[in-house]
């Protein structure tokens, strides 16, 4: 018999485990050599923007949240720092095989690259900010840009930007225009020109 917050394996309980815990452990799986050249990421531009990066099992749950679970599926983890560009609040992982299902640990992060967004560097000379539709794809720019890992909050943050944010093709602009109104102006959202 357990008690409710107690884990099958007996570990201390889920819900007051530290997620990195895992990661300094020992899980990492040897496909972090893989997933890097093949996904043709490079960590020495991207670890400044997420710290730790690693393959290891995860389940996932609804609301986009997961924890670390020796049966599950692989998956990449890296670490979401917010938009002091140095505090590590959350985790964010997704599966190797589906990387458009991400999910965060705790559930508290709003994305990734979110100091960014009031950073007038990222304006410069007319650039855009660009908004990734997942984690893996803003890894593969070089940690350019953002990630929205909770839609519910991308208003407030997002709103903020100091200038035009462009989504990845013309169908994540307009849903993007849709999600930030009226926070931005439409008008203020682009799509490449040669997107679909």
């Amino acid at each position: 018999m357990r008690s409710a917050g107690q884990t099958e394996k007996g570990d201390e309980p889920a819900l007051h485990r530290d997620p990195r815990r895992s990661l300094r452990a020992g899980r990492l799986r040897p496909r972090l050599a893989e997933l890097c050249p093949s996904e043709a990421i490079d960590l020495t531009a991207t670890y400044p923007f997420i710290g730790i990066l690693a393959v290891t099992r995860v389940k996932l749950f609804p609301g986009r949240r997961f924890d670390f679970d020796d049966d599950g599926i692989p998956a990449a983890v890296c670490q979401v720092i917010s938009d002091d560009a140095e505090t590590v609040v959350d985790l964010v992982a997704w599966p190797l095989h589906q990387p458009s299902k991400f999910a965060t640990a705790l559930g508290v992060a709003d994305g990734l690259g979110t100091d960014q967004v009031r950073n007038p560097a990222s304006y410069f000379a007319g650039q855009h900010l660009t908004v990734h539709r997942t984690p893996l794809r803003w890894l593969k720019a070089g940690c350019r840009g953002t990630v929205i890992l909770n839609f519910a909050t991308a208003p407030r943050w997002l709103g903020a930007a100091l200038g035009s944010i462009a989504g990845e093709d013309l169908g994540h602009a307009r849903e993007l225009a849709r999600l930030l109104h009226p926070y931005i102006e439409p008008s203020r959202v682009l799509a490449p020109l040669d997107a679909e």
